[in-house]
């Protein structure tokens, strides 16, 4: 049985790696990039139970680490559109228009199309929780129907969780709900104001499916850097933009402060409503409820599989991978 599923695994990356060389637009050139990190993180304790959580195959997902963040792992949902965030030239130019008192009805409009970009993040207490919850999540339809892609953390990070360069805490997992259903857009920058109406409810959905599915799951409670608390047991958390544009406003290096743009008694998670006595919004309307657990929330998902015999045979795997890798230069 152990040997069944060690060539599983083995014929799991060696179809997925095939799938990248004959038909991605990555080409043989880039192969490396995400082949070499998944066989050098097969041997530790995160990444071999997040592939077995992949199962459904490499026509749903392509799981791969990106080299300019090297920490996290990228899973991306083939299924829907990825679709960049709005540039934050379109937050700041909106922002200083308002003050300044220019342009304030395009302004207005261009920060409803920046507020679409909504994260779901996660901070489950225990490392071996992870590829319980992408398996949770990833054998759910409903939820498959509204995430674009997330990003996991992996050891390369050396703590749990792991902080960024200001000191603030990075979330364990980060979970980027849909934005709208209409194809062939290239950015949020291209979404219209009356899209986020859409694109709350779908933020909305993702938030319930994710909270519904990780009941059972113990969070750490720490609050991930600009976040609001959702789930009681200290696990789901949301916000609102990107926490990087957040860093550059706190440090004070642009034209305005973070106070002047996001909620302080919302620990900077959401943008503010009125922004220098300019009402944007109606009340709470940027604001994700907290979810209600449905009656039939439970699921029938299995939990996920025991993996100790990895270890005992992690040596042929090893050999097995890199003679992959060999095939392939």
């Amino acid at each position: 049985m152990n040997f069944v599923k060690i060539n599983a695994l083995f014929l799991f990356l060696f179809s997925w790696a095939t799938e990248i060389v004959s038909s991605s637009p990555l080409e043989k050139e880039s192969l490396k990039r995400y082949v070499q990190p998944i066989i050098n993180l097969v041997e530790q304790e995160v990444l071999h139970d997040v592939l077995q959580a992949t199962k459904q195959g490499n026509e749903k997902f392509l799981v791969y680490f990106d080299p300019s963040k090297k920490e996290w792992l990228f899973l991306i949902n083939y299924n829907l559109e990825v679709l960049p965030s709005a540039p934050d030239k379109m937050l700041i130019d909106s922002v200083v228009n308002i003050k300044n008192h220019n342009n304030i009805e395009t302004s207005k409009d261009n920060l409803k199309i920046y507020a679409c970009t909504y994260k779901i993040h996660l901070m489950p207490k225990n490392k071996k929780d992870i590829p319980i919850i992408v398996e949770k999540l990833l054998s759910d339809q409903e939820f498959l129907e509204l995430f674009t892609h997330m990003k996991i953390w992996t050891p390369k990070f050396k703590t749990f969780p792991a902080k960024d360069d200001k000191g603030n805490v990075l979330p364990i997992m980060v979970i980027y709900p849909k934005a709208v259903g209409r194809k062939g857009l290239k950015s949020m920058g291209e979404l219209k104001p009356a899209d986020f109406v859409e694109c709350k409810e779908n933020a909305q959905k993702c938030l319930n499916r994710v909270y519904e599915l990780t009941t059972e799951i113990e969070g750490m409670n720490i609050v991930p850097r600009y976040n609001f608390n959702i789930a009681e047991n200290g696990l789901v958390y949301a916000a609102q933009g990107n926490a990087d544009t957040k860093n550059r406003l706190n440090a004070k290096k642009l034209d305005i402060e973070l106070g002047d743009v996001f909620d302080a008694h919302k620990n900077y998670a959401y943008l503010n409503e009125k922004i220098y006595d300019v009402k944007i919004v109606e009340p709470g309307a940027f604001e994700l409820s907290k979810p209600a657990l449905s009656t039939n929330s439970k699921t029938n998902i299995e939990p996920a599989l025991e993996l100790d015999w990895i270890d005992e045979k992690l040596p042929e795997l090893r050999k097995q991978l890199m003679e992959l890798e060999k095939r392939f230069k």
